[in-house]
């Protein structure tokens, strides 16, 4: 599942707009896969009900979780607005994101000249501004 769309964020049941934030993979796309098994409880009219969340998806920029009740049967799709996750992956110390970079390319970057562009555009056909 892509999770590169942005996410939006709405009030919610009781009109209360809060902060929300989402696990991220090391590339910084949303992770569903940490939301998976997690305990959680859902408040509805000052009712808690507590729930374990089985899935997670992305639905018209909100992230919906599916839960079931830790008591009881049945699954419902809940925006992640709506229910208080226990140890939520969001909150955790974010992976560092490693960029490489291969030495043949950066020597190759620095040892372009104007020169060379201006070469290459002339076997191309390609008119250059400095002609």
């Amino acid at each position: 599942m892509k999770g590169d769309m942005k996410l939006v964020n709405t009030a919610d049941i009781e009109g209360t707009l809060s902060t929300v934030t989402y696990a991220r993979t090391p590339v910084g796309t949303i992770d569903y896969e940490a939301y998976e098994g997690l305990d959680a409880k859902i408040i509805v009219n000052k009712l808690e009900i507590n729930v374990k969340i089985i899935k997670a998806r992305k639905r018209f920029g909100h992230l919906d979780l599916l839960v079931i009740p830790t008591s009881g049967t049945g699954e419902v799709w809940v925006e992640r607005k709506n229910i208080k996750i226990n140890n939520d992956p969001a909150l955790k110390a974010k992976p560092a994101v490693e960029v490489s970079t291969h030495k043949s390319t950066e020597k190759t970057t620095a040892e372009i000249t104007l020169e060379m562009v201006q070469e290459f555009l002339a076997k191309q056909n390609i008119p250059s501004d400095k002609e």
